[in-house]
């Protein structure tokens, strides 16, 4: 839910996308672990000002989806979810531009 110049994703493309990633990275357990970490410190990290409330939000939750499951497909449909909680009024703005 971060501003960008970049073109808007579609939540189709963004979903294809992440899940590729968590794919990748879950491959690895070491990595899988660290990633998780990282996503966690910059979700509870409360000086985090580059970061959107929205995206801090949606960040710890994958994160904690993440330690229960490496099921790329769940954990990009929590992320969404997250995201689209944060209001209706966003809703549109976070599904053709989701990045976090």
């Amino acid at each position: 839910v971060q501003p960008s110049e970049l073109p808007s994703l579609e939540t189709a493309a963004f979903s294809e996308i992440a899940t590729g990633l968590l794919r990748l990275v879950s491959g690895s357990e070491s990595a899988r672990q660290l990633y998780i970490g990282v996503l966690l410190e910059s979700a509870e990290n409360p000086s985090n000002e580059a970061l959107t409330r929205e995206t801090l939000t949606a960040l710890s939750a994958l994160a904690d989806a993440w330690q229960q499951t490496s099921d790329s497909e769940v954990l990009v449909s929590v992320c969404i979810e997250s995201l689209r909680a944060a209001g209706e009024e966003k809703l549109g703005y976070i599904e053709t531009n989701p990045f976090f």
